[in-house]
């Protein structure tokens, strides 16, 4: 969730379409915190315009093709100190 908030905080919405994919993005970010902090994201769910409570609308969903990676990185640690790091395909 931090690194969401993070490139989101870099963005610089210039057209319509940029300011609703970054509404969507904040948006989500407030329903998956929801169940950490229910008070605050009630309140900026409201101020988002949003009239029923945050808790009628559930978490968001995800698509499971965006979740798969063809690489993973591997790390080579030596007495607990990281000496090299590789990206290999699965």
């Amino acid at each position: 969730m931090m690194e969401l908030y993070n490139t989101m905080s870099d963005l610089k919405p210039e057209t319509d379409t940029d300011r609703t994919v970054l509404k969507e993005a904040i948006v989500s970010l407030i329903r998956l915190l929801f169940p950490v902090c229910p008070h605050l994201c009630e309140e900026l769910h409201e101020e988002l315009g949003f009239e029923p409570s945050i808790m009628q609308y559930g978490l968001p969903t995800y698509q499971e093709a965006y979740l798969k990676e063809d690489t993973v990185e591997m790390v080579f640690q030596v007495n607990g100190k990281v000496r090299s790091k590789a990206e290999l395909s699965k």
